[in-house]
């Protein structure tokens, strides 16, 4: 089975949330499986991008506006990843230190421009390949209109039966654009521009779910949000019919305890030994308590991942003289973080702030916390609740999207802590919930141990898509 999976990040080419992990995990798995799965991304001027050896395989020209723009598609060299890596080179879209922002935060402004061209591109490779995919897969709006293509392009006869699976990493960014905007788009029937369109706009999500064969989303409880969506969720009910929920995975590999070449103290025998040594090491970096319980938040400062209320919740914690240790990494927002900036100084002896994604770092507190928030929105999937619980790190989290489906109450013999609202009375309680349980020590232990043995592994998950990918091949 050959599979091309299309999207706009990969990890580690390109990342920038959960999006880049799946796409660089999931192709591996299949690999090792027996498919042939590669993976095509935009050419950005990123650090890693600009480290590797490429070559050109194929060249041609896309057309925007009546304009011809030369691309060249290139693969990185064999044996860096595993998985074949390819990408587009458009220098004047996509050789930016960013994925979609320059790194302070400021948004490139021609994005409709970018991922069109970066789309077109793709379908003229494929249409150009030597061997036809059984399998194309595209990952989020950047993407979303390669299905209606393949169907119904002008100049993609070759690609009309070529099953597409579509899948929704986060549906709050649909991929909207004028229609003045369709002359930057290839040639296709006028007849078909309703598959194009939802609410005036062209919409790539709304386009890939009406016209992909399959859509997949990262869990199931997602699945069952998009349907309730207020400007999608009844073309979700519509399409329900070809709609699964896959729960993503985490790479093993990578996320491994025993090896993680980001974490001094690896986990040997004693779990305990492993969690007290690297909670040490974060005490010391960080001039906090090694006794007190240390909870950690590391995300970006998005609305949706709910982080927006933690300054409130930890500064009310802390007022009532609660013996408790936070440290927060992250970045966005630059009001919040002004706000853990403050809070950091006026608690120097129980908070820490990390501004910015910092990997090594992240995997450090994966390995010494002892409990990880995760006040979520909206939370398609999560991948950081599954990293913490194979580090023996307990998750608080919002019963919401992925979080709902992967954490369970210890009060329902599970291994974390859920809430309903995003409110502070309820959140402080919870903190409370986690400070009991850290006192009864036996207790505390038992739930580690059982976190670290739930399996989030890949292969469960690449075994879901192969059964999918069967089911659409003739």
């Amino acid at each position: 089975m050959f599979v091309v999976h299309i999207s706009a990040e990969c990890y580690p080419a390109a990342k920038v949330g959960g999006l880049a992990d799946v796409v660089g995990s999931l192709p591996g798995y299949q690999q090792k499986d027996g498919m042939e799965a590669i993976v095509l991304i935009p050419k950005y001027g990123m650090p890693w991008i600009k480290e590797q050896e490429w070559k050109t395989v194929f060249e041609a020209e896309v057309v925007q506006n009546g304009e011809w723009k030369h691309f060249s598609i290139e693969q990185v060299a064999d044996g860096i990843l595993d998985f074949p890596l390819l990408a587009v080179n458009m220098p004047e879209y996509f050789d930016r230190p960013g994925v979609y922002a320059h790194p302070p935060g400021h948004y490139f402004r021609d994005e409709t421009a970018r991922y069109f061209a970066f789309q077109q591109a793709a379908l003229i490779w494929l249409q150009n390949m030597d061997k036809v995919p059984d399998i194309v897969h595209c990952h989020d709006h950047h993407t979303g209109l390669i299905p209606f293509f393949m169907k119904h392009g002008v100049d993609y006869d070759r690609l009309r039966e070529v099953p597409t699976v579509y899948t929704i990493h986060n549906g709050n960014y649909q991929g909207m654009h004028s229609w003045k905007d369709v002359v930057l788009l290839p040639r296709f029937h006028r007849n078909d521009a309703g598959l194009l369109d939802w609410g005036d706009v062209i919409n790539a999500m709304a386009s890939a779910i009406r016209n992909s064969w399959a859509v997949t989303t990262v869990s199931s409880s997602y699945l069952e949000e998009l349907m309730h969506l207020p400007n999608l969720g009844s073309l979700m009910q519509s399409e329900s019919g070809k709609s699964h929920g896959i729960l993503n995975g985490i790479d093993y590999e990578i996320w491994n305890p025993k090896k993680d070449k980001y974490v001094e103290h690896k986990l040997k025998r004693s779990l305990s030994t492993f969690k007290r040594k690297n909670k040490s090491e974060l005490a010391d970096k960080f001039n906090l308590d090694p006794l007190a319980p240390l909870f950690v938040f590391i995300g970006r400062f998005a609305r949706e991942k709910g982080a927006f209320i933690l300054p409130d919740v930890i500064g009310s914690f802390l007022s009532a003289n609660n013996p408790a240790s936070f440290i927060i990494l992250g970045s966005g927002d630059e009001g919040l973080s002004s706000r853990f900036h403050h809070l950091a100084r006026y608690f120097p002896d129980n908070v820490a702030y990390n501004q910015g994604y910092n990997e090594p770092l992240a995997h450090m507190l994966y390995a010494g916390g002892d409990f990880l928030i995760m006040p979520s929105l909206v939370e398609p999937c999560g991948l950081n609740q599954m990293y913490s619980m194979h580090y023996g790190t307990i998750p608080i989290v919002r019963a919401v999207g992925g979080l709902n489906d992967t954490v369970v109450d210890i009060e329902q013999e599970g291994g974390g802590f859920r809430f309903g609202n995003l409110e502070l009375h309820e959140i402080t309680a919870t903190l409370y919930r986690a400070m009991k349980l850290y006192g009864n020590e036996e207790e505390f232990e038992k739930i580690r141990k059982r976190i670290v043995k739930y399996d989030f592994s890949w292969e469960r998950s690449s075994d879901r898509y192969k059964e999918l990918y069967n089911s659409l091949i003739k």
